[in-house]
């Protein structure tokens, strides 16, 4: 019982961190290829493809809008705080692999914390490390 509800639970932080990802890189309104790199060495399109999040022409589907919706609903109560700090940083180093901080990139992100219930001062000195 316990596995399913691990596999349940890792399938819902990948909607949410492919959704997270996919929002800082649309955030900046530029297309780097680093970004794209990274997030399809991070979430590779075969493994998306087998949670049904991506069809066979490579879109994203409505199991993924579903999956993410109730990340939102169950992670926050879920996860623990080291968990949730993880993939905040996963998302920080998102934003800055083109080299370049920028502000709408940040507010994804700290947008990703509320939603998780991670408060601001404590992503401020997690990113600070």
């Amino acid at each position: 019982m316990e596995v399913v509800l691990e596999e349940g639970l890792n399938r819902l932080k990948l909607a949410f961190c492919v959704s997270i990802g996919r929002a800082i890189v649309d955030a900046d309104a530029k297309v780097d290829p680093s970004e794209f790199r990274l997030l399809g060495q991070i979430f590779p399109r075969v493994m998306l493809r087998e949670e049904g999040f991506v069809d066979e022409q490579g879109h994203f589907t409505e199991a993924l809008a579903t999956a993410w919706m109730e990340a939102c609903a169950v992670l926050p109560d879920a996860l623990s705080e080291a968990d949730k700090l993880d993939l905040l940083t996963l998302f920080h180093g998102t934003s800055m692999v083109d080299g370049a901080r920028d502000s709408r990139e940040d507010r994804v992100i700290q947008e990703a914390a509320t939603l998780l219930g991670v408060p601001p001062d404590v992503l401020k000195a997690r990113l600070a490390d």
